[in-house]
């Protein structure tokens, strides 16, 4: 799950941000998390190939930038921490040669429909430079507004175990 490579990040450069003037934390996410679950036994691919789903488990994993945003923020109230969705950017990301043929037609045929990477990242460049959003922590935004995420991505638990999960996943790694 690429919530993980995030998560090993920004626990890479922990000190450095205690020691940073206005710290940030800035997680990309997508309204897709509103369509996530947190499925504990599939991070790592133990499910195996047949069962993996590329938009369960991009849904998953952007709800978990939703949780981990959250749960950064309950953990270091003086770290700001905050995610975006940055819309439906006309990137690549489609066409990848790992895609199915459906998707990379499909995605072709909406590029003109989507936005451009310099519209895709105001969201994050607003969280980036403004002093209003240092007056909260943990909050999720859509162009450039806070916007209320999932009513899942509230469940203090759940983000709690997520990131219990985490941590164990970076340790045993590491060993």
């Amino acid at each position: 799950m690429n919530h993980i490579g995030h998560f090993l990040l920004t626990h890479e450069l922990i000190d450095l941000l205690h020691k940073a003037i206005v710290p940030r934390i800035i997680n990309v996410s997508s309204t897709a998390h509103l369509k996530g679950k947190i499925h504990f036994n599939s991070f790592k691919g133990e499910l195996g190939a047949d069962k993996y789903k590329g938009m369960v488990a991009y849904a998953q994993s952007k709800l978990a930038n939703v949780f981990f945003t959250k749960e950064f923020a309950r953990r270091y109230p003086n770290i700001m921490s905050h995610c975006l969705h940055p819309g439906v950017v006309r990137t690549g990301i489609g066409n990848k040669n790992d895609n199915r043929a459906l998707i990379s037609v499909v995605w072709t045929f909406m590029k003109p429909f989507m936005i451009s990477p310099v519209k895709g990242a105001k969201t994050s460049l607003h969280l980036a430079r403004s002093k209003e959003v240092l007056k909260v922590n943990g909050l999720y935004y859509q162009n450039q507004k806070e916007r209320k995420p999932s009513n899942l991505a509230h469940d203090i638990q759940l983000a709690e175990r997520l990131w219990e999960e985490s941590e164990s996943i970076i340790q045993s790694s590491r060993s």
